[in-house]
């Protein structure tokens, strides 16, 4: 009686480890460079009209909502919010979404930014959401 027992528990406890959602199962976003260059300038990837490419990938095994994608560049004095709509995307899919630079005091000299993914909902890692770049002019 005591093994069936057991055995019924084990077979309990395994059905259900298949079934639970666990943190690792969820969406899992991150700025991925698109320049070839080490370092911060392989994080920018300018674009016609004073626009930059940012590219979001999902690396997780479900996949994401719609989120956004924030810029903060280091000539704002504030943190003005530079925010562009990221589409949803499916398990290991990616988009690229162009973010309009804005106007730089006293011309268009070089300038570093943070890209920054807004998480979405029960994200896997959000360590992965951020990313420190340079554009060179």
């Amino acid at each position: 009686m005591r093994v069936l027992l057991l055995v019924a528990a084990g077979l309990l406890v395994g059905a259900c480890q298949g079934t639970l959602s666990g943190p690792d199962e969820t969406a899992d976003l991150l700025p991925v460079k698109i320049g070839n260059f080490p370092g911060a300038p392989g994080w920018c990837s300018r674009a016609p009209g004073n626009k930059m490419r940012v590219r979001v990938r999902n690396l997780g095994p479900l996949g994401s909502a719609q989120t956004k994608v924030h810029i903060k560049y280091d000539y704002r004095a504030a943190d003005v919010p530079s925010d562009t709509d990221v589409p949803p995307l499916p398990s290991g899919g990616e988009a690229t979404v162009l973010v309009t630079i804005p106007p730089q005091p006293g011309g268009t000299g070089d300038f570093d930014f943070i890209i920054k993914v807004t998480p979405v909902s029960g994200e896997s890692s959000t360590a992965n959401n951020t990313a420190h770049g340079r554009c060179i002019n």
